[in-house]
């Protein structure tokens, strides 16, 4: 078959050879998703989308298109898009449930209250919901000792949803906008706390800015001021645990220890196709409060190896307290 038999096929007249129409409109349906919404859509070049035709040539079924979607993706070259078959989002979820450990824990270190937040997918509203108040209330409780300052800590925190892990922390991020995400074009996005809720700030071009609720915490803790908040980092640290990192840039009275994150400070859509796969593609890279755009690996304001992570920022937000 020829590719270009129809409105704007994604691989124009190449040839696909006797590929099915099954396996032809999953791959069409596949690659028009990353054309249109990919963050690095351009990398989609002649001799990328050649590459996908040839692995796609006379494909029998959506299974066999596989190969060709996988380096479409690869092509972007962004580090987070992916392709995930449904066999491997069943065996993830089975294996995140059974290994993973508690999403957060909290202790007090003098007069400085440390809170550490550990990687939590969850995949379900009630679930979202509780590790939420979970977080929160790990906060609340740490609240009632009065620290004079705080300590986040994220590593090893390789993402997931950054909205509950935003209304947990929400207290310390502050009331307001704490960063967004740009993306290609006039639109852009916003992550915003206040009382208890986080919203999506919506800006589209030619519309005025819309806010789409996410969660919100039973009962908030207000805190006093701005109490300072040193978060802690490493090569572990992803994702939306990058954007929780972004959301204290620019902050008063915060600074961040440890060693560089990850490196994919970006937004990512999911879209489920027909068999249950999931086309995972990076849209758009996250944004502080002040506009500063991250791109890479975010370096700490204070590199620091082992135990000396923590000791050296509890003693920044001891300084803090003091002056």
């Amino acid at each position: 078959m020829i590719a270009g038999c129809g409105p704007r096929h994604p691989l124009g007249s190449r040839d696909l050879g006797d590929i099915t129409p099954g396996a032809e409109a999953y791959l069409v349906r596949a690659l028009t998703i990353l054309q249109e919404e990919a963050l690095h859509a351009d990398r989609l070049n002649a001799e990328a989308l050649d590459a996908v035709a040839d692995l796609a040539r006379n494909a029998d079924s959506p299974a066999e298109t596989y190969p060709a979607i996988r380096h479409a993706v690869e092509a972007l070259g962004d580090g987070h898009s992916a392709f995930v078959t449904a066999d491997q989002v069943a065996a993830g979820r089975s294996a995140s449930r059974a290994e993973q450990g508690p999403p957060v824990d909290g202790r007090s270190v003098g007069s400085v209250a440390v809170l550490r937040l550990g990687t939590a997918i969850y995949d379900d509203p009630e679930r979202r919901s509780g590790l939420a108040e979970a977080i929160h209330g790990a906060l609340a409780q740490l609240a009632d000792d009065e620290p004079c300052g705080w300590v986040l800590d994220l590593r090893g925190n390789q993402g997931g949803d950054l909205w509950p892990m935003l209304a947990g922390t929400g207290p310390l991020v502050g009331e307001g906008e704490a960063g967004g995400i740009d993306v290609p074009g006039p639109s852009d996005m916003g992550w915003r706390y206040a009382g208890g809720k986080v919203s999506l700030r919506l800006r589209l071009a030619g519309i005025l800015p819309l806010s789409a609720p996410q969660l919100t915490v039973e009962s908030p803790v207000v805190l006093d001021g701005t109490p300072p908040v040193a978060v802690l980092t490493d090569s572990l640290t992803a994702s939306s645990a990058e954007a929780l990192v972004v959301a204290f840039r620019g902050r008063p009275r915060s600074a961040s220890f440890g060693s560089p994150t990850y490196g994919v400070p970006t937004a990512n859509q999911t879209v489920r196709l027909d068999d249950g796969a999931l086309l995972i593609v990076t849209t758009g890279v996250f944004v502080d409060r002040t506009g500063r755009r991250y791109a890479g690996p975010i370096a700490p304001d204070v590199d620091a190896e082992g135990p000396a992570v923590l000791e050296s920022a509890i003693r920044w937000v001891e300084a803090e307290c003091d002056a």
